[in-house]
């Protein structure tokens, strides 16, 4: 909100029926499927977490003269 601006006032009923509205949106979304792109983009970043982590693993057990 601006300072100096007000909000009017919402009548209850009105809140109650947004707020049914939103869950409802928001029940129907989490019943969509997952697009595969972002399951794609998902495994794509595990495995280079992955990747990234057993780098850092084994530079941290590598013997002093290297191996």
């Amino acid at each position: 909100m601006l300072p100096g601006h007000r909000s009017a006032p919402v009548e209850i009923g009105a809140q109650s029926r947004i707020g049914s509205l939103l869950r409802a949106m928001y029940d129907s979304a989490l019943k969509e499927p997952v697009p595969q792109r972002l399951l794609d983009v998902l495994k794509q970043t595990d495995a280079s977490a992955e990747t990234a982590l057993r780098s850092v693993a084994e530079d941290e057990f590598k013997q002093p003269d290297g191996r």
